[in-house]
This record gives structure tokens, C-alpha cells and sequence, in this order.
């Protein structure tokens, strides 16, 4: 955490050991970034999310890191979101829901993806 002229600077994702360190402002970071998407908009549609978690995961994710991440998209606003673990997604190839086929057939780990609607 930075600090000048009384502000506060921080990484709410900066943590030796787990995904998240700060769930209220990574909520937040997900809100703006959402919030970025439809500026324009009066009315904000909830968006479809994929979380695909790139470092720490050595061992896998833990059963508390998956909730803190599907809980981390409905709080920003999602609608339907699930955890992607596995090689980089290929978006010129692959949409949301062949995303989260390719999820579905990769059966490393048992939380992998967990749906809500």
C-alpha cells in the first residue's frame, strides 16, 4: 500500500498466498470496471462474467477461493458467472458459452466452476 498526501493506494488482489486480499475494494475495482463497460447507458445491463484467475494457483484454487471469486461477480453485478481454470482463453475463438464448455470438460479440479443464475 502506497501512501501520499493523505491517499491511500493498494492492490486489492496483491497477496502472497490467496487470489484476494481485500474483498470490499476488489468488489469495488469490479463495480468500476463494469461501470466503465456501460457509461453511456442509462440503464446498466448484468453482465455474463468470467473469472480466469491467471496466478496463484499453484495446487489449485481452495474451496474459499472459488466462493470469494463467484461472490467477487455478483457483488460487481454479474448475472451468471463461473471460475476458468486452465490454458489463456482465446476469445477470436471462443465465446461465453464455449468458455464454459471448455471449463466443463476440463476436470482437473472439482471447483473449477460453479454456475449461479
Amino acid at each position: 500500500m502506497l501512501e501520499s498526501n493523505g491517499l491511500k493506494v493498494l492492490n486489492p488482489f496483491s497477496h502472497p498466498r490467496i487470489i484476494v486480499s481485500n474483498f470490499t475494494y476488489a468488489e469495488k475495482v469490479l463495480q468500476y470496471a463494469i461501470h466503465g463497460f456501460y457509461e453511456s447507458r442509462f440503464l446498466r445491463p448484468s453482465p455474463r462474467m468470467i473469472i480466469h484467475p491467471l496466478h496463484k494457483l499453484e495446487g489449485g484454487l481452495t474451496q474459499v477461493e472459488h466462493r470469494i471469486v463467484i461472490e467477487l461477480a455478483i457483488g460487481a453485478g454479474a448475472r451468471e458467472g463461473f471460475v476458468y481454470v486452465g490454458e489463456r482463453i482465446n476469445f477470436q475463438q471462443n465465446d461465453f458459452q464455449s468458455a464454459k464448455a471448455l471449463s466443463l470438460e476440463n476436470k482437473e479440479s472439482p471447483l473449477k466452476i460453479k454456475l449461479y443464475s
